[in-house]
């Protein structure tokens, strides 16, 4: 019998801006829960400009600032949840 899958185990960060362009543009309809400091976390499509850094390299490379990327929708925001 299979058990519920883990939500986490398709969540990723990234470093570098071309690893997460990559993960953007190659998973169209994912989504980037966006972790800004002083903010409450916002979940975005990822095809959403707000989550492009090449749009907003300042706003989303700030410290505390952090994109978690899942193909799932409840992904990113558990394991935002956990980890905070």
């Amino acid at each position: 019998m299979t058990g519920p899958s883990d939500p986490l185990v398709d969540v990723e960060e990234f470093e570098d801006d071309a690893g997460y362009a990559w993960w953007r543009h190659s998973h169209p309809d994912g989504y980037v829960l966006a972790v800004r400091a002083r903010h409450a976390p916002l979940l975005h499509r990822a095809t959403c400009r707000e989550v492009d850094r090449d749009r907003h390299p300042g706003r989303l490379k700030a410290a505390g600032s952090r994109q978690i990327c899942a193909t799932t929708k409840p992904a990113p925001a558990l394991r935002w949840d956990r980890s905070s």
